[in-house]
C-alpha cells in the first residue's frame, strides 16, 4: 500500500513540475504555439488509449447490447458489440 501511495505522490508532483515552465511562459506563448501544444497533448492521449486502454478493455470484455432510441422508429433496436 505504501508503494502505491508513493507512486501516486510522485506522479502528482511530476505533473505539477511539468506545468511550472508554462506558468512562467504563459504570456509569451503565441496562439499558434498553444494550438500546437494542445494538438500534441491530444495526440498523446489518443495514442495512450488506442495502444493500451482499448485492447485491454476488449480482452476483458464480453458481448453487450446497447439500446438505441430513435424518434423515427417505434421499436427499440440494439447495437451488438462483440468483445472477445
Amino acid at each position: 500500500m505504501q508503494e502505491v501511495l508513493i507512486g501516486s505522490i510522485l506522479s502528482a508532483l511530476s505533473t505539477g513540475l511539468g506545468a511550472v515552465p508554462i506558468l512562467f511562459l504563459a504570456k509569451s506563448i503565441t496562439h499558434r504555439w498553444r494550438d500546437i501544444l494542445l494538438a500534441f497533448s491530444a495526440g498523446i492521449m489518443m495514442a495512450a488509449s488506442m495502444m493500451s486502454l482499448i485492447p485491454e478493455a476488449l480482452q476483458a470484455g464480453r458481448r453487450v447490447d446497447y439500446p438505441i432510441k430513435s424518434k423515427g422508429y417505434r421499436k427499440k433496436s440494439t447495437f451488438p458489440v462483440e468483445c472477445e
